[in-house]
């Protein structure tokens, strides 16, 4: 009984500590009349379009406490990218001038990707499954205006890219400081795979936690508790060379 709640007492300081830790998001905020469409997450958060603070944007991905504070772990699940398909002959050029494109490559042991709803590293995936390492590229539809939460993804702008004149050390800086969400690429499996080992293939992109946060909630009070705050992503400095 002492050890059990030893145990407690430790987790408990543990998690408290690293709560304590962690700055509420205070990210640029709209205000809620602004909101054009809202998707209620089942961590208790709400993702919502709505006019982008950037100038010229266009629309913003944005996101909000619904009531208490909420921590969204590095690597957590938040939505889907866009509705599209995975061409495996398109050149970057096409890719770039199809607006939201962009290409994945799976060829890193360490590198991160989604695979049945969790975030694993390749190296592990490779124990049980061949994977598919030719790059390919995501087309999306023309069509994006039937948004839902697998689809609202790419319509969160990068906070972090000023411009042809940032350098890439600037967009490291920015991008850190700015952009919370990131882009994974979803393997799943080809339905020719045999019984014997598994085939795994690029299907969809998915934005995923850059870092950890927290979203503050009604008890912290502040202009920016429980209001929509824009919510920037990381595409990387070379997807705008």
């Amino acid at each position: 009984k002492i050890m059990k709640k030893l145990t407690s007492f430790i987790l408990t300081f543990l998690l408290t500590s690293v709560y304590d830790a962690l700055q509420p998001y205070s990210g640029p905020i709209t205000s809620l009349d602004q909101v054009e469409v809202s998707f209620i997450h089942p961590r208790g958060l709400a993702l919502e379009i709505a006019p982008s603070t950037i100038s010229g944007a266009g629309r913003g991905l944005f996101v909000r406490s619904l009531e208490n504070d909420v921590i969204i772990r590095k690597d957590e699940i938040l939505c889907g990218y866009a509705r599209g398909t995975i061409n495996h002959g398109a050149s970057r050029e096409e890719a770039m001038s199809s607006g939201y494109a962009f290409e994945m490559s799976f060829t890193g042991d360490q590198q991160k990707v989604v695979y049945n709803n969790s975030v694993h590293r390749i190296a592990d995936l490779a124990d049980f499954a061949d994977i598919h390492t030719d790059s390919a590229i995501f087309l999306p539809d023309e069509d994006q205006s039937d948004l839902n939460i697998r689809t609202l993804g790419h319509l969160a702008n990068d906070l972090a890219w000023k411009g042809p004149d940032t350098s890439y050390t600037e967009y490291r800086e920015a991008s850190q400081a700015r952009n919370l969400l990131g882009i994974l690429g979803q393997l799943e499996e080809l339905s020719y795979s045999n019984n014997k080992r598994k085939i795994l293939a690029f299907s969809r992109p998915v934005i995923v936690a850059y870092n950890e946060f927290l979203l503050p909630g009604r008890d912290r009070g502040g202009s920016w508790s429980l209001a929509p705050m824009e919510i920037g992503i990381e595409y990387g400095w070379y997807y705008w060379q």
